[in-house]
């Protein structure tokens, strides 16, 4: 697949995301999800432990990983906001 597939194919994948943002927030809350062809396939609290199950599941799929909040709201920098909580 191109990058110009790839975008095309995040920007479908987010639109999908936003119209069940309510539902995805239900089920997944704060987790790492994986998404690709309109679902979410699956997800953990690790990052890299979900990226290593989708490599070896979906070897040559455009599925995409990333949190709902950095979906619906990009350039916020989630990691710097929780470490200035602290």
């Amino acid at each position: 697949m191109e990058e110009d597939d790839y975008s095309k194919e995040w920007e479908r994948q987010v639109a999908y995301i936003q119209e069940n943002k309510d539902m995805i927030r239900a089920k997944y809350g704060n987790k790492f999800i994986a998404f690709g062809g309109n679902q979410v396939v699956d997800s953990d609290e690790d990052e890299l432990a979900l990226a290593i199950r989708i490599r070896l599941n979906f070897k040559g799929k455009p599925i995409f990983i990333s949190t709902l909040e950095e979906i619906l709201n990009p350039g916020i920098d989630y990691q710097e906001s929780s470490e200035s909580e602290c």
